[in-house]
């Protein structure tokens, strides 16, 4: 269910992101529901997120995957530079839908 108050959407992002990244500490999935929620602000659209590494064992970070418009790829790739993500690729998603492209962000751990 979508709302419209920051505090229940990023509880709701954080407790998502927990049952997708278990083994990951508190800390970590707290920094990556922060991380996303700027890069939603910028115009992102999260589709699934998931643990780099062994997850028995604390995962080494996060990949999170999604699309952005053409309108918004100056404001997300500003974003990406101030948070510092271990790996970015943008695509085009092609021929059919010209103007969205796909977005993988790679995490670090312990951001």
């Amino acid at each position: 269910m979508a709302t419209n108050n920051p505090q229940q959407t990023a509880a709701a992002l954080e407790n998502a992101l927990a049952s997708r990244l278990r083994g990951m500490s508190k800390a970590d999935i707290t920094s990556y529901a922060g991380l996303i929620n700027q890069m939603s602000a910028g115009g992102f659209h999260p589709d699934n997120v998931f643990p780099i590494g062994i997850i028995i064992n604390n995962p080494d970070g996060a990949e999170v995957r999604g699309h952005i418009s053409r309108d918004d790829i100056e404001k997300i790739v500003a974003l990406l530079t101030k948070i510092n993500p271990k790996e970015v690729t943008i695509f085009p998603r092609g021929i059919v839908v010209q103007d969205k492209f796909r977005v993988h962000v790679k995490l670090q751990g312990g951001t």
